[in-house]
């Protein structure tokens, strides 16, 4: 069986002559998503400075691995929340391939690391590092507190790679699973643990501003 052409189908030449008649391209000063690129641009910047490399396809690599590994181990209102502040372009990086009811995601290290690594297309034992580099330069950009909900969510071994402690896989076998006893909380229900590590980032505000 055979098919007809559609008689007014556009062929590429068409649209070709469409794009040349609509005239060159809109100035940047008047350009609508300038604004949102230049600030993914800065953002990018800042990071690949606090990760000491001038290689923005790996820097983008690795802000992408972070933003995957840490929205798949959080629930859905810690996913808006903690997304909520991104650039938009970083927002869509974000929620790209997400499955609102397949998370979270267990919690387990090695598995966090594997993803991480896999990723970012790096070294496991690279993972801590970079994963802390990649937070404390997220959480210079957010207003105070803001990753915390997320920190208070995951469990302590997990919050201190994000914050850039070493770990091994016997570590990490020893703390797959996190209980909650014996654990203080502020008045608003949140681990004091994860108060500190977040606390500890705060050293290169204002560098997105």
């Amino acid at each position: 069986m055979t098919f007809a052409p559609v008689a007014h189908a556009p062929t590429v030449a068409r649209w070709t002559r469409r794009i040349r008649k609509a005239g060159p391209a809109m100035p940047r000063h008047v350009d609508p998503f300038a604004p949102t690129v230049d600030r993914a641009h800065k953002w990018l910047g800042v990071i690949a400075g606090t990760i000491g490399t001038d290689d923005r396809a790996f820097t983008y690599r690795v802000v992408r691995a972070w933003l995957h590994t840490v929205r798949d181990r959080i629930g859905v209102d810690a996913a808006a929340h903690s997304s909520a502040q991104l650039p938009e372009l970083f927002r869509g990086v974000f929620f790209e391939g997400w499955i609102p009811s397949r998370v979270p995601v267990n919690h387990h290290v090695d598995e966090f690391i594997e993803q991480f690594a896999s990723a970012a297309g790096i070294a496991e034992v690279e993972v801590p590092a970079l994963a802390g580099s990649i937070t404390d330069a997220m959480d210079s950009s957010f207003s105070p507190g803001h990753l915390l909900p997320v920190f208070a969510v995951l469990p302590g071994r997990l919050g201190d790679i994000l914050a850039g402690s070493p770990t091994t896989r016997s570590q990490s076998r020893q703390t797959r699973t996190s209980s909650s006893s014996g654990r203080r909380h502020n008045r608003n229900g949140i681990d004091a643990s994860s108060i500190r590590r977040c606390g500890r980032l705060r050293h290169i505000s204002g560098r997105f501003e």
